[in-house]
């Protein structure tokens, strides 16, 4: 029994991820096959009958088990949820160990795979977020400069996944800048200098992933009011329950430079958009993204409906 070809470290768990399999045996046997998670343990087991070659493709398996939501509201360096430490035993014959991610992962070089603006800002009430890349280890080292300079540092081994960090920032928050020193291996990788700006109780921060699998936001400055919607029930009795009431709302980005316009359009392609709001991310059923262009054929604005819970207040 053997494994005759698994895929690559890194590959994604969106495409195809074949195990071919010789049992070098002159008759045709039973398999019994067992996809073990380092985490989990047994996450899915089949019986293939009657073969002496076969491929089993094991990326369905784990669609049903990733959890591709952003990570919380809290202040961490974690590893990514969408990341999977997989092995395939065959009759107990085990292959090597392989992380799958949400996209195929360059391991030549750790990188930032999120693609932050050239000159980043934060708000107070909302939440940083960047994915990294490194085979061993990560080390962020924050310095809030204010009147009394604050800095923390956080390190986590990272055996080969991609990790997310978080950083809520507090509404009451008066540093001037934020600077983000990313550290891969012991070699510092990258430094961002975030400025604080206050933003309206109308934004929203809407967060995405980009087709290297970097956690990506965006806060849109402005949202309009379009419609409400309201959900009921009728009991048996013939008594009416509301069930939830909702509001859509129409984000417009801001007038924003070429070069980041172009990166927040990614957004209208990703396959799911969250909202940051207190309790998290929060998927969006949205119905429309937009992209305005000017008479020349650059991008001049972003514009994406959402709906969410209504939660009271002026109509």
């Amino acid at each position: 029994m053997k494994f005759v070809s698994i895929p690559n470290y890194g590959a994604s768990w969106r495409e195809k991820l074949i195990y071919a399999i010789d049992t070098e045996s002159d008759e045709a046997i039973d398999l019994n096959v067992d996809i073990i998670d380092s985490e989990r343990g047994v996450v899915a087991s089949l019986n293939i009958y009657q073969v002496k070659t076969t491929e089993i493709d094991i990326a369905p398996y784990l669609r049903t088990l990733v959890d591709e939501s952003p990570t919380g509201n809290i202040e961490a360096l974690t590893w990514s949820s969408a990341a999977l430490e997989i092995r395939v035993a065959v009759n107990g014959v085990e292959s090597p160990q392989r992380v799958f991610y949400r996209a195929n992962l360059d391991l030549s070089t750790a990188k930032v795979l999120s693609r932050l603006p050239t000159h980043p800002t934060v708000s107070p009430g909302e939440t940083l977020r960047m994915t990294i890349f490194s085979r061993k280890s990560v080390e962020i080292k924050l310095l809030m400069v204010s009147l009394v300079p604050e800095i923390k540092t956080y390190t986590l081994m990272t055996y080969g996944r991609p990790v997310e960090f978080t950083l809520p920032i507090a509404a009451d928050a008066n540093f001037k800048r934020l600077r983000v020193t990313i550290i891969c291996d012991g070699v510092t990788l990258d430094g961002y200098d975030f400025m604080l700006i206050k933003s309206d109780s109308s934004a929203r921060q809407v967060v995405w992933y980009n087709m290297a699998g970097g956690v990506e936001s965006y806060t849109f400055p402005k949202s309009v009011r379009l419609n409400y919607r309201t959900d009921v029930a009728k009991a048996a009795s013939g008594r009416v329950r509301i069930k939830g009431r909702y509001v859509t709302r129409e984000l417009y980005s801001a007038y924003e430079s070429p070069e980041e316009l172009e990166r927040i359009m990614q957004m209208v392609f990703a396959p799911q958009l969250y909202i940051s709001t207190e309790q998290g991310c929060l998927p969006q059923s949205d119905f429309t993204r937009r992209v305005a262009f000017t008479p020349q054929g650059g991008i001049s604005q972003l514009k994406i409906e959402i709906e969410e819970a209504w939660r009271g207040g002026e109509l």
